[in-house]
């Protein structure tokens, strides 16, 4: 009897001190994860829905791999503002193909690939006080995709680029603006 109880209050000390428990008292990280609200402003470019791509990607990456929460602008505690101030493509480089015209072969060159560059304003303010937390007035960010024939692959190629560019701003913004966190 007195081995049992000897083996038993080991067994509770060891469990104790590497740190198992079978009672926490604290709250899960997402529990405490301040409440954001995303907007992503677009006034100067022409590509359609650029705006809400951007949102949805970054509300996304911050949801997923950082563990913050999101919500609409009445019930935040802070809201990230994005500015798009400057959107542009510019090409990187041509290629040359081969067309028969009256059975002679001319080159004919073809855009291979272009640069999209974005650049971005961000503020994270407060939403209580409305002070401005942490701003970023010129974030440029910059990704290669590749021109295709196809109109359909080239909206793709542009949009997996964006992507690109959105995780980079995300992870920016993360490291630097909600770092406090």
């Amino acid at each position: 009897m007195k081995s049992k109880l000897i083996f038993i209050i080991i067994f509770v000390f060891a469990f104790s001190g590497c740190g198992y428990s079978f009672y926490h008292s604290y709250s899960s990280p997402k529990e405490q994860a301040p409440l954001i609200y995303v907007k992503v402003n677009d006034a100067v470019t022409t590509v359609p829905e650029l705006s809400w791509f951007l949102q949805d990607q970054i509300k996304t990456k911050l949801l997923r791999d950082y563990g913050l929460k999101i919500a609409d602008k009445s019930t935040s505690q802070y809201e990230l503002n994005i500015d798009i101030l400057k959107f542009s493509e510019e090409s990187s480089g041509y290629i040359t193909k081969n067309i028969l015209v009256d059975r002679k072969e001319f080159p004919y060159p073809l855009l291979a690939s272009a640069y999209v560059n974005i650049l971005f304003s961000v503020k994270l303010i407060d939403s209580k006080t409305n002070e401005i937390l942490w701003a970023e007035p010129r974030i440029h960010e910059r990704e290669l995709y590749h021109i295709s024939e196809d109109p359909m692959r080239n909206n793709y190629n542009l949009k997996l680029a964006i992507s690109k560019i959105s995780e980079r701003v995300t992870s920016l913004i993360y490291t630097t603006g909600f770092i406090k966190f």
